[in-house]
């Protein structure tokens, strides 16, 4: 493992190598056990998207990850202001990424909220905050 290290070293450069049974990749702790199985966690990644950024505290929780009215679209209701609508950008940017590695379940909702990121309503704020609560 060693010489195959040196050898992309040579060619890329000087990249950081963690060795045993624990390991930090992208959001993700892999984890090596001894019966031969691995185990993935993405809790605290997970805890980061809800926690940093997001203004707003979120208090309950939600029993699914959107109401049926998720795909409507209202014209009348209020854009966020520019603060707001970075900051639901940026926990939409990291809900897709938890979605495509760990939570499945919540790829609808994401997906639709991904269409919404550049003119993102009170509406869409309302479905982030569900999201998130779920």
């Amino acid at each position: 493992v060693t010489t195959i290290i040196e050898k992309i070293e040579s060619k890329f450069g000087k990249m950081k190598v963690s060795r045993g049974k624990e390991h930090d990749f992208l959001g993700m702790k892999v984890k090596f056990h001894d019966n031969g199985t691995v185990s993935i966690d993405m809790k605290e990644y997970v805890k980061g998207a809800i926690v940093a950024g997001f203004s707003e505290a979120i208090t309950r929780n939600a029993s699914t990850p959107a109401t049926r009215y998720l795909f409507e679209v209202r014209d009348e209701v209020k854009l966020l202001d520019k603060n707001k609508a970075d900051v639901f950008h940026s926990t939409v940017a990291k809900l897709l990424y938890i979605c495509k590695r760990c939570r499945l379940d919540i790829q609808n909702a994401v997906a639709f909220l991904t269409t919404r990121v550049s003119k993102p309503d009170e509406d869409d704020w309302k479905k982030l905050k569900r999201l998130l609560q779920y």
